[in-house]
């Protein structure tokens, strides 16, 4: 008679199938916290207040101690351009839909397609992610194909209509990663922006924080990006060549 093998349980994270000193979870957690001081494992159960001198949390732009970037009046006084940034990158202009309602700024991101450079929105309710229209000429200019769709269009004013749209397929390049893309382009709009919508945001794999105004990959939780408030993103050149052939970044 085959003696069954006793069921292991995890004396760490409380899952079966593995012991405490094959834990993955115990092991990580014991080396980030290498170089910090333990605590006490049994201490007796205090209730206190946290101190108001001791944040648990800073800006993440200039490390101010109990604010979030969003908030901070360091940063927001600064107002970088594009020269201040590691790559150099020309006016193309094509970004996110500039909607007035509320006074806080969206966060754009700057992205190349081709040896094209320029600004898009970052938009979680937007479905589809959509061209403006210059970037839409830049394309067109390109070579690129675009297909005739008819599809629901239905704005932020909750009305729905029918409407025939562009699609086109590109590879959009957001700090080193290669995302394809559908773009739609809407051929009545002529003064919209670039919107990088959910579909974008999936493929890139982007983990928002949007508080601090960065982003990571979620196979690369360590590198952190910049997100750029929208009033942020300025060019100081402003060429008149908007589909001006740069280096890549």
């Amino acid at each position: 008679m085959v003696t069954p093998r006793p069921k292991v349980r995890c004396g760490f994270c409380r899952l079966p199938g593995h012991t405490g000193e094959e834990c993955r979870k115990r092991q990580k957690a014991e080396s980030m916290q290498k170089d910090t001081v333990m605590p006490p494992k049994f201490v007796e159960a205090v209730t206190q207040v946290p101190s108001p001198s001791r944040p648990k949390f800073s800006c993440y732009g200039c490390g101010a101690p109990g604010v979030v970037r969003a908030n901070c009046t360091v940063c927001s006084s600064k107002k970088p351009t594009v020269n201040d940034l590691k790559e150099k990158i020309e006016n193309v202009s094509f970004c996110a839909v500039n909607v007035e309602t509320d006074a806080r700024a969206r966060p754009v991101v700057y992205i190349s397609i081709d040896d094209m450079h320029g600004v898009a929105h970052i938009d979680t309710c937007a479905k589809s992610s959509i061209a403006s229209y210059k970037l839409y000429c830049c394309l067109k200019a390109k070579g690129y194909k675009f297909n005739e769709k008819l599809v629901s269009v239905t704005l932020a004013d909750g009305l729905t209509k029918e409407q025939t749209v562009l699609a086109t397929r590109v590879t959009v390049k957001i700090c080193g990663y290669m995302v394809p893309t559908t773009f739609i382009v809407l051929p009545d709009a002529q003064n919209n922006k670039t919107l990088l919508g959910i579909g974008f945001i999936q493929d890139a794999k982007m983990i928002l924080d949007l508080p601090q105004f960065t982003w990571h990959c979620l196979e690369d939780p360590e590198t952190v990006y910049e997100l750029y408030q929208e009033d942020f993103a300025v060019f100081d050149d402003q060429s008149t060549n908007e589909c001006s052939m740069l280096d890549s970044w």
